[in-house]
């Protein structure tokens, strides 16, 4: 033990460190793309867009990239360095599946994109972070453009996603916006939120954490 530290006594407990709960939401900050890779070698384009197709063939064209195009939920002949992908969390993850098992330890940057702010489309970004804990070579993106962006501006912009590494970015109005969990603190509650007398049904509750929400909403109970 260090001078004038007293030495735990043998079997004797450590003292409890100080906890508390952090409570974060999330936030979109205006973020200026940061180029940390070089531009892919050959990319894939999944989408059934055709103008989306065309555009980004046309601007991988020039920046010296291969660009194979296939449609959503179809099998890829060749094994990208980056990949573009439009559809649902199902194809997303299929597609991925496949390529990673053709080269589970090589390099692969994917970008899934969609317009609008669609629940199922938002998924996805689950995905890519579960597939990037299970592959060290993946990184993920999902980006969201406006409704009414054209597929040019999309494709020039996607190019420069392929490069970056932010999990979340939003397109609006020529700003770029990426998701940030911010700390908050929580207003006090008014009261219990459990009806007194009710019934609750808990869900996939087979942990600890279940029967502490049990607890605590039988504690309220008359």
């Amino acid at each position: 033990a260090a001078a004038g530290t007293p030495a735990a006594a043998d079997g004797a407990a450590a003292p409890a460190k100080e906890t508390r709960t952090v409570y974060r939401r999330p936030v979109w900050e205006a973020v200026p793309l940061t180029r940390t890779a070089g531009a892919p070698k050959s990319l894939l384009v999944a989408t059934d867009e055709s103008e989306l197709a065309a555009a980004l063939v046309r601007a991988s064209e020039q920046v010296g990239a291969r660009c194979t195009v296939i449609g959503t939920g179809e099998t890829p002949s060749v094994l990208p360095d980056a990949v573009v992908h439009t559809g649902d969390v199902h194809t997303f993850v299929r597609l991925m599946a496949d390529l990673l098992r053709e080269r589970p330890g090589a390099a692969l940057r994917a970008v899934h994109t969609h317009r609008g702010a669609d629940p199922e489309q938002i998924a996805v970004t689950g995905a890519i972070r579960t597939l990037a804990l299970e592959h060290s070579g993946f990184t993920g993106s999902r980006v969201e453009f406006e409704t009414g962006t054209e597929a040019g501006t999309r494709a020039a912009l996607l190019l420069g996603e392929l490069r970056d590494a932010e999990p979340e970015v939003r397109h609006r109005v020529a700003e770029r916006r990426v998701k940030r969990l911010e700390e908050f603190t929580p207003p006090p509650a008014d009261g219990p939120l459990a009806r007194p007398g009710g019934t609750y049904l808990i869900t996939g509750g087979a942990g600890s954490l279940a029967l502490h929400v049990a607890e605590h909403l039988a504690s309220q109970g008359p």
